[in-house]
């Protein structure tokens, strides 16, 4: 008959209105290609967000200080524009709307696993993933109170080239994010995974500031709020 349902959220064995937000998100999806909104009906979305930590000994990781909020957001925003979502997130300081399909990972080998087994016909890695994990894992815990600890380290496999070989059809937005670069340097970095690597790159300054939005069309600053709207945009530009 044309109706869509928001579903309810159970509570003390009934089913109950949903929450403000979860109602207001389902609206926005249901009118998502009317007027002037953006309509990515059908089309498959994989997120990504938070850090991949990587085991040292079994109490100790390394990681990064990223949450994965940005993940989080722009996945949001695809949902909103009635794409079909599924959002990898790691990390443990944030959650996510109940109303977006969310798997939550602990690791890099998991993190790794979970997006080569996630085919979609759009592709967000905004994942801070490692770059370097121990050779070798120390079993037990480390001793504490040495005067001295060397931890030798190699390169983790780059997923975001595995996942572009293996959906090598699907569109793919990767994120660039360095320290101590000017904004062409930057950019300059960013071009240069243009083709083969991505079909578009967000670049972005460790220390905040400007944030763009670069693909063969040029580089277009945008504002961090607005993230997820812009690549909302952008893939239905380019479907």
């Amino acid at each position: 008959l044309g109706v869509e349902i928001v579903a309810p959220r159970p509570g003390a064995g009934k089913a109950n209105l949903p929450e403000v937000d979860a109602l207001v998100a389902g609206v926005e999806r249901s009118l998502s290609g009317r007027g002037r909104r953006p309509c990515l009906a059908g089309v498959r979305v994989l997120v990504t967000g938070g850090p991949t930590p990587v085991a040292i000994d079994d109490v100790r990781v390394l990681t990064n200080r990223f949450s994965g909020q940005t993940a989080v957001g722009i996945a949001d925003s695809f949902y909103r524009a009635g794409a079909e979502v599924e959002l990898i997130l790691s990390g443990t300081l944030i959650d996510s709307p109940n109303w977006i399909q969310t798997r939550r990972v602990a690791s890099y080998d998991e993190y790794k696993t979970e997006c080569l087994d996630s085919a979609a016909d759009v592709g967000v890695f905004s994942a801070a993933v490692a770059d370097y994990r121990p050779k070798a894992f120390i079993q037990g815990k480390i001793e504490s109170g040495l005067n001295e600890l060397r931890i030798e380290l190699e390169p983790t496999e780059k997923v975001v080239d595995l996942w572009r070989k293996k959906y090598s059809e699907s569109q793919l937005v990767s994120f660039k994010l360095e320290a101590g670069l000017t904004d062409q340097q930057l950019l300059g970095l960013a071009r240069q995974r243009l083709g083969e690597h991505s079909d578009a790159v967000i670049a972005n300054h460790a220390s905040g500031g400007a944030l763009y939005l670069v693909d063969d069309d040029g580089a277009a600053p945008l504002e961090r709020d607005a993230l997820g709207a812009a690549l909302v945009d952008w893939v239905v530009n380019r479907r």
